[in-house]
């Protein structure tokens, strides 16, 4: 069954309202609790890495272009077995998906748009968010866009969804607080530049002396999210070669870099 359904999505992928109805059918037909059965059988019999479950998440097919997997949304006492967090942030779309919401209770959702134009690598902490669109999508296919749009989904009790989400994901999301709608910090997503960020990162809360020529080197990545957590980390090791790296950061080609490092110098009278 799942294979038929993987051949379809193949042939299908560029046509999104097609693949609304494929997954509408998929999720309300019994196909996916069959998949669901499927995997699990095959991460119980160790044919399946256990990788492929992660919290609340079954990955279902993955490849060059898309991953298909089922979440679990809503109650935190329906799987988890952890207290789960206030959930305090709303979240730009990554990438362009399909999602079908699965529940026996309504579930509704909310859209939302930034206020003005923005370019998604340059923070802006002044925007704000604007709820454009609320309704029942329970069992209704619902096409997600990447970019500056969020989708908020929300029902009395727990729901699974059935999300599509192609390739490839954006470089960067938006956090935004749910209570104020205003921005909260830029955030990578996954890839590469995220494991380049996560490692400057590591290297500057342990002080790694070894590691600053590689983190100097990172001041020529083409990202500019990359070269700061580069430059914080060097300044959290090695606060000399921080300011020469502040020095020139007032002519990175980046704005957001160089208002940051001119703010930097000037805190610390250089």
């Amino acid at each position: 069954m799942l294979q038929d359904f993987e051949s379809l999505l193949h042939s299908n992928l560029d046509r999104p309202d097609y693949l609304g109805g494929l997954l509408e059918e998929f999720a309300q037909g019994g196909a996916l609790e069959e998949a669901i059965l499927d995997r699990a059988s095959s991460i119980f019999e160790k044919q399946l890495s256990v990788i492929s479950f992660g919290a609340d998440v079954l990955l279902l097919l993955r490849n060059e272009r898309y991953q298909l997997l089922v979440r679990k949304m809503g109650d935190p006492e329906f799987w988890s077995v952890k207290e789960a967090r206030p959930n305090l942030f709303l979240t730009t779309s990554p990438t362009d998906s399909v999602v079908v919401s699965v529940s026996r209770e309504p579930v509704f959702m909310d859209r939302y748009d930034i206020d003005r134009p923005v370019d998604l690598n340059a923070f802006d902490p002044n925007a704000r968010l604007v709820c454009t669109e609320r309704c029942n999508v329970t069992g209704k296919a619902v096409q997600e866009l990447r970019g500056c749009q969020i989708y908020d989904y929300h029902s009395d009790g727990a729901f699974l969804q059935l999300r599509l989400m192609k390739m490839p994901f954006a470089d960067q999301v938006w956090l935004f607080d749910r209570a104020t709608l205003a921005p909260s910090y830029p955030a990578s997503v996954g890839g590469e530049n995220s494991m380049l960020v996560n490692l400057a990162r590591m290297f500057g809360a342990m002080k790694t002396q070894e590691a600053v020529p590689e983190l100097e080197a990172l001041w020529e990545h083409p990202v500019h999210y990359v070269r700061w957590a580069a430059l914080q980390a060097v300044g959290r090791i090695d606060g000399d070669r921080a300011r020469n790296m502040l020095r020139g950061a007032v002519d990175d080609p980046h704005p957001l870099i160089q208002r940051a490092a001119q703010r930097e110098l000037t805190k610390a009278g250089a």
